[in-house]
């Protein structure tokens, strides 16, 4: 059923007198009474004030649906681990490592959300290790492998990069990498369109 996150509603309670001597409704003194926040623990720590992080769990639940619906694609993810490096220009990047396919899902409105993993493995970040391979860094496809041995595995390939790194941490997000894939299948179909003997007599080659 997977893992709840913590969960808390303002629920206000009847009102209260500000003076024992009009306890009658509508008297004078009688002021609105503070609402109360109502908590339920759940076994998923953040760094999150509960109150944001329903209202950043309902905006991953609404976009990863929104997704699902219309192009059929979970872009839903428990990211684990995230390597900082540096790019041609020397800016600093941080990039996610493994993807975990996850849903989040409750029982009703006011019920805690759930994570729960999907059934397919884990995988490296490919726009990542298409990038890694521009840098010199080759990140074998081990789909499949224990996440933590992904993690590792990353940290191993990049420790002659100077001042790169692999920082322990965990998110969860949306991550649209459809789009590498159609790059990949585009550039394959370039280096073929470039070599076929029909396509290089239409350019005019004899």
């Amino acid at each position: 059923r997977g893992l709840s996150f913590d969960y808390a509603e303002k629920r206000k309670p009847a009102s209260r007198s500000a003076n024992p001597l009009f306890d009658g409704p509508g008297q004078v003194g009688t002021s609105p009474a503070e609402p109360d926040v109502v908590r339920i623990k759940g076994s998923l720590d953040t760094s999150l004030d509960v109150m944001e992080l329903q209202r950043r769990l309902r905006a991953l639940q609404r976009k990863s649906r929104e997704w699902s619906e219309e192009q059929g694609l979970n872009v839903l993810f428990l990211a684990l681990g995230s390597l900082v490096w540096f790019d041609d220009d020397g800016e600093q990047a941080r990039s996610p490592i493994v993807l975990v396919p996850c849903t989040l899902e409750r029982d009703g409105p006011r019920e805690p959300f759930r994570l729960v993993r999907d059934d397919d493995d884990a995988v490296l970040n490919t726009t990542l290790q298409y990038v890694l391979e521009q840098h010199g860094v080759i990140i074998d496809d081990t789909n499949g492998a224990d996440p933590s041995k992904l993690v590792d595995h990353v940290t191993e390939a990049v420790a002659s990069k100077e001042g790169w790194c692999v920082a322990d941490e965990v998110y969860l997000s949306t991550f649209a990498y459809s789009k590498m894939a159609m790059y990949q299948d585009l550039e394959g179909l370039r280096s073929q369109g470039i070599t076929h003997p029909l396509v290089r007599q239409l350019a005019g080659e004899p």
